[in-house]
């Protein structure tokens, strides 16, 4: 799997997700599309920011169920 390096004021801002976790919601994309090549960075960029999304809902969620 490529790596990608960023210097640290290029790095998206939101919470972390893994590059395993990425991987694996970005090949259910292809499947879904019904295996058809051409589409690989966008499905990783979408799976990325889904992921990230998601990430960012639960923490919210978590921090919410903490103020009572």
């Amino acid at each position: 799997m490529a790596r990608f390096m960023f210097k640290s004021k290029e790095r998206l801002q939101g919470p972390a997700v893994s590059g395993d976790a990425v991987a694996r919601r970005a090949y259910e994309k292809f499947l879904s599309r019904g295996s058809k090549h051409g589409h690989h960075l966008e499905d990783w960029l979408e799976a990325e920011r889904e992921l990230r999304e998601e990430a960012g809902q639960a923490a919210g969620s978590f921090k919410g169920a903490r103020r009572k």
